[in-house]
């Protein structure tokens, strides 16, 4: 044999032997893929008549190996889901899709498949695989289930729900919120920024700083709040707020969840029980423990800032007389009157409270000695000019008042102080101002 010939022969059995050895490698990674895979894998020939099947396929089905070798693929389909599989198979489509498979015993179960068209030596078969998705399918109902409930609860609860995006804007809310806000349905808040309810744009402002700081430690949020509605009256809301995402720090985007209830009511009868413990009954002013306790948090400010703050007591002159002599209804009006006449001639943030009976007190805030001689000495000389009138039906009257700065000492001290400067003009003949 020519030489040349030989080395050509031996060339190309060594090339041969090379691809037996990659074909034998091939079929046993194929053999592993089949006996290992967690999927049941079939292969069809153009007619969808089973060629080639796995180890899965036979547990899947309770078919033996033999028995599934030569069925109708559409043998594994319940009747109602053949059409499915036909249309699919017709279509070359290879995405995954579900359908009712059927068991050698006839049982039923939904199945994943997933099949693909490919040409093998010219001839066309397809390879398919099915997963039984029942255990998922238990799963899914459960989880639909659980969503109508929570669905459910969502729309019929008393409270108002709402979700808020990232930037605060409304995503969802249920009935109840909607309400609370003044609107007739959810969707007329969906989109909106919950900006519109606020009071004021740096209520707004504030409100996401101190919310941003709580929320990003993953803490829930639990106060009482003020809001505005839609035709801008005022509630208030208990309102408590916690975001969806639980990693540190959470997403906002994925949003966040609050709870709202009116308790405008509540506050409103709070407000009543509370305006009873401070607030005088015949006169509307501050009452003798209120006036103190405004007064002690006035003089903590004045201690910080340095601020000039001035005591003044007054007590109207012979009252005992106006009751003896007119009655208590025209006492009454009288202390209501002096009363009135002190709220004229000092300003809103000054400090005013009835003592007992005929005796009142005023704190004066950032007034000097001679700034409140002179709102002293303006009502003394109203209170007996208008009194002196006849137009008030009242009698005439005159006021003694006490004065003094407060310089450090408690207001205990002070009043005690200006008690004596008080007790001083009466003794000097009444009507009159009495200072330091």
């Amino acid at each position: 044999m020519n030489p040349s010939r030989l080395g050509k022969l031996i060339k190309h059995k060594n090339i041969l032997q090379t691809e037996l050895i990659k074909l034998e490698q091939y079929k046993e990674r194929l053999k592993f893929l089949e006996e290992n895979s967690f999927e049941a894998i079939t292969v069809y020939d153009s007619n969808l008549i089973c060629i080639d099947t796995n180890f899965q396929s036979t547990n899947l089905f309770q078919y033996t190996r033999d028995e599934i070798i030569g069925m109708n693929g559409l043998d594994f389909f319940e009747a109602s889901s053949r059409q499915t599989a036909i249309n699919s198979v017709e279509a070359k489509n290879n995405m995954p899709y579900e359908a009712l498979m059927r068991r050698k015993d006839g049982s039923i179960f939904p199945g994943l498949i997933q099949g693909s068209t490919i040409v093998l030596k010219g001839k066309k078969i397809r390879v398919s695989t099915c997963r039984d998705i029942s255990d998922y399918k238990k799963i899914e109902r459960e989880a639909e289930k659980n969503r109508d409930e929570l669905e459910t609860i969502f729309n019929n609860s008393q409270v108002g729900i709402v979700m808020l995006k990232g930037d605060r804007t409304i995503q969802r809310g249920n009935l109840a919120v909607a309400k609370i806000f003044g609107f007739d349905s959810p969707e007329e808040i969906v989109g909106k920024s919950i900006r519109e309810f606020h009071l004021k744009d740096s209520d707004f402002i504030k409100f996401g700083k101190f919310y941003d700081t709580v929320l990003h430690k993953n803490e829930t949020i639990k106060i009482d709040y003020k809001f505005k509605k839609k035709d801008g009256s005022v509630i208030w809301a208990s309102l408590s707020g916690s975001v969806v995402d639980k990693n540190t720090p959470p997403d906002f985007d994925k949003g966040v969840v609050w709870i709202l209830d009116d308790i405008t009511s509540r506050k409103e009868t709070e407000e009543k029980l509370l305006n009873l413990t401070r607030v005088d009954y015949l006169t509307g002013i501050s009452n003798r423990r209120y006036f103190m306790e405004l007064g002690n948090r006035e003089i903590g400010v004045q201690k910080r800032y340095k601020q000039t703050l001035s005591l003044l007591m007054l007590d109207i002159d012979n009252f005992k007389k106006v009751y003896d002599t007119y009655g208590h209804s025209c006492g009454d009006r009288s202390i209501q009157f002096v009363c009135d006449l002190c709220k004229k001639n000092i300003r809103e943030n000054d400090i005013l409270g009835r003592l007992g009976g005929e005796e009142f007190a005023i704190i004066l805030l950032n007034a000097d000695h001679e700034k409140a001689f002179s709102i002293a000495e303006r009502i003394r000389t109203e209170l007996e000019e208008a009194s002196s009138s006849n137009s008030h039906s009242i009698p005439p009257l005159t006021i003694s008042i006490g004065l003094k700065s407060i310089d450090g000492e408690s207001l205990e001290t002070a009043l005690d102080k200006v008690d004596k400067l008080l007790y001083k003009a009466k003794m000097n003949g009444k009507n009159q101002t009495c200072s330091e």
